[in-house]
């Protein structure tokens, strides 16, 4: 059962395939597989950091088909944890233990998002870091150094690359959405009077035209990238605040709010139809496999809480 330490950030599970679902759990990370989900495995436990004075407490976690063999973890101090999937696994974790550093010294440096990607011109395998210190700092996994660090005016919550990775999207602590330029942070658009309080999720649609943001005033609102001047849709929550959001290849919207519900919209019709998928519990994410074809949710109730699988 995946576990939140901060009830505002639910971004605890990844899941690059049916057979490697991870979730974290306090300063754990534990590995499951869809075909066989009542086994699992600690693959990552990071009560014992070297890289802090305390022990690691799990605030987000990455990973992604574009970089199927790195997981990420980004933690409650400012730390971070990156794991090679493709090496063997062995008992204790211990013997053959993560790479960790620091994202920011920072007081109240929490690491509150991570982005997996492969980078524009290389190819090689990279990673955005939100901070609740005000930076955006992108991250090269090769070389386990940070290349570039954005200084905005407010707490990032989280980011999202275009498909074609000349822009993101960066929501934090603010009422206003920024577009700015993917690799040299600058902001270039400030999409503003639109959300009534601070936004904890975005998300970029494959078709490069559609962008979601949500925030805590309960609306999710869908913009058209070819026009900023105001969002093409706006969607209310059915119970609580949107905290994680995702688009299928064939731009779907799922929207995972606080507890109880995950919402799916279709694309295809602006977003105007709705599919909700209602079940007992606090969401700590939600993840979506084959292209959309299936979305997992991670249900952190201590009493009924596990794994939920939604399919097509």
């Amino acid at each position: 059962r995946a576990q939140f330490c901060h009830y505002q950030l639910r971004n605890l599970l990844a899941a690059p395939n049916r057979s490697d679902i991870f979730y974290a759990n306090g300063g754990q990370i534990f590995k499951t597989s869809l075909a066989c989900p009542s086994e699992k495995h600690l693959i990552m436990d990071l009560h014992k950091p070297h890289a802090s004075a305390f022990d690691l407490r799990i605030t987000c976690l990455a990973s992604t088909p574009q970089c199927p063999r790195l997981l990420f973890a980004g933690g409650f101090n400012g730390e971070y944890a990156m794991l090679d999937l493709h090496a063997p696994i062995t008992a204790p974790p211990s013997a053959s233990p993560p790479s960790e550093g620091i994202v920011t010294h920072a007081y109240n440096g929490i690491v509150t998002h991570i982005e997996a990607f492969a980078a524009r011109s290389s190819g090689l395998p990279s990673a955005a870091f939100c901070s609740n210190d005000g930076h955006l700092r992108l991250f090269d996994a090769a070389t386990e150094r940070f290349t570039a660090s954005f200084a905005y005016t407010h707490p990032i919550n989280c980011s999202a690359r275009s498909p074609d990775a000349r822009l993101r999207v960066i929501v934090g602590d603010s009422p206003d959405v920024c577009i700015a330029d993917a690799e040299k942070g600058n902001v270039l658009v400030t999409l503003t009077n639109q959300h009534g309080d601070h936004a904890f999720a975005c998300a970029w649609a494959p078709n490069a035209v559609h962008v979601a943001t949500s925030a805590q005033d309960g609306e999710t609102l869908v913009w058209d990238a070819r026009n900023w001047s105001q969002p093409l849709r706006k969607l209310r929550s059915a119970v609580s605040c949107p905290r994680s959001l995702h688009f299928s290849d064939d731009g779907a919207l799922v929207v995972a709010e606080d507890d109880d519900v995950v919402s799916v919209y279709d694309g295809g019709r602006d977003y105007i139809l709705r599919q909700e998928m209602r079940f007992f519990g606090a969401v700590a994410g939600i993840a979506l496999l084959g292209g959309g074809e299936e979305v997992v949710v991670a249900n952190a109730d201590r009493t009924v809480g596990g794994l939920l699988t939604f399919e097509r």
